[in-house]
C-alpha cells in the first residue's frame, strides 16, 4: 500500500480564520459557491479566495487573505423543509478593521 508523504506548514495560529457559512438553497450566493466547489472539482485544484465581511452591529469589517474553499455539502438534507447548503473555508489571515 502507497503512503501519501504528509504536507505540514507553519501558519500564525493568532491569524487564521475558519469561515463556516449556511445559505438557503435558492439563494444567489449558493449557486456562485456550489458553481465555485464544481470548478475546484473539475480542474482538481484549490482556487485562492479573498473575502471581506462587514458586520455593522459589531461596527466592524474583516479582511480574510488567501483562503482556499475547503468542503461543501452539494445537496441539502430534506425534511418538512428543505435545509441550509453548507460551505466551509479557512484564510491564511484575518485582519479586523473598525467601520469608517
Amino acid at each position: 500500500m502507497a503512503v501519501s508523504p504528509l504536507a505540514v506548514g507553519w501558519l500564525a495560529s493568532g491569524e487564521t480564520a475558519t469561515m463556516d457559512l449556511q445559505l438557503m438553497a435558492d439563494s444567489p450566493m449558493a449557486k456562485i459557491l456550489t458553481g465555485l466547489a464544481a470548478a475546484q472539482n473539475r480542474g482538481q485544484e484549490t482556487l485562492l479566495i479573498s473575502a471581506t465581511l462587514t458586520n455593522v452591529a459589531q461596527g466592524m469589517k474583516y479582511v480574510l487573505s488567501d483562503g482556499a474553499f475547503v468542503r461543501t455539502k452539494p445537496m441539502p438534507d430534506h425534511g418538512k423543509t428543505q435545509a441550509p447548503l453548507k460551505y466551509g473555508f479557512v484564510f491564511s489571515s484575518c485582519t479586523p478593521m473598525p467601520i469608517v
